[in-house]
């Protein structure tokens, strides 16, 4: 009795040990990707469309190679993903900054494709190449933080075609560096130092030098600089309506 006993008791570890090793790759897959996939996820701004193609896996019967990207919310909002997609049948999902939980979705709307909600990983998509492609939207209400968007066709996909999805979401606008300007140049001399300058002419004309400041840096009719004291002078060269400044800087 005591050996049937133990006998089952083994048997009983075993079925555990293989109920908690089968369940199905479709539930984990949020932690399939490796974490230098998300390492080198992209960050895209909030207003950017992103394209690409879906690549399967090896072995077709596996999910596809997931597309990883990175976004950044300045502040909890909505993060809306309009997506256009010639694969067949794909996971979109959204999980947070430490790859453990996804986010589920707040709202959604399809215009071709066929919606699939599978509760535990996020949503399903398919749709029958009749329609051409798939095209939806998705939104997510989340909080301020980092977050990764994760694309991945499912067993058995076509993939026709590209991928799209514009990422729109709470983001602090950077000034970009196209819309800066040089207002003026500066030089940093030592009390003591000399400086010269020159100038190029696009016509003739004569240029006329000046300092602001002359007990810090004078400037001779040639352009030459000579730092005086410490302080700030500003030299101008000007030739007719046109002019350049540049800052002068002295140290001891």
């Amino acid at each position: 009795m005591k050996k049937i006993t133990k006998i089952l008791s083994v048997l009983m570890a075993a079925v555990m040990l293989m109920t908690a090793l089968c369940v199905p790759a479709y539930a984990v897959s949020a932690s399939a990707s490796s974490e230098s996939a998300y390492k080198k996820a992209k960050l895209v701004d909030s207003g950017k469309t992103m394209s690409f193609t879906l690549k399967k896996d090896k072995d077709e019967s596996n999910y596809g190679i997931a597309q990883i990207y990175k976004v950044e919310l300045s502040k909890t909002g909505t993060l809306k993903l309009d997506v256009t997609s010639a694969v067949s049948s794909f996971h979109i999902q959204v999980l947070d900054k430490d790859v453990s939980e996804w986010m589920p979705y707040s709202n959604y709307s399809i215009k071709t494709g066929t919606f699939v909600d599978t509760y535990d990983n996020g949503p399903w998509i398919n749709w029958q190449e009749n329609l051409g492609k798939a095209k939806l939207t998705m939104e997510y209400k989340l909080k301020k933080g980092v977050y990764y968007v994760r694309v991945f066709s499912i067993p058995g996909a076509k993939i026709n075609g590209k991928t799209t999805i514009k990422f729109t979401y709470p983001q602090d606008k950077i000034e970009s560096s196209d819309s800066a300007k040089i207002t003026s140049f500066t030089a940093t001399l030592k009390k003591g130092d000399t400086l010269q300058l020159g100038t190029i002419l696009s016509g003739e004309g004569t240029v006329a030098w000046s300092t602001s400041k002359k007990s810090v840096a004078t400037v001779t009719s040639k352009g030459k600089i000579t730092a005086k004291a410490k302080g700030t002078a500003v030299i101008t060269a000007k030739t007719g309506d046109s002019s350049m400044k540049i800052t002068i800087k002295v140290t001891e």
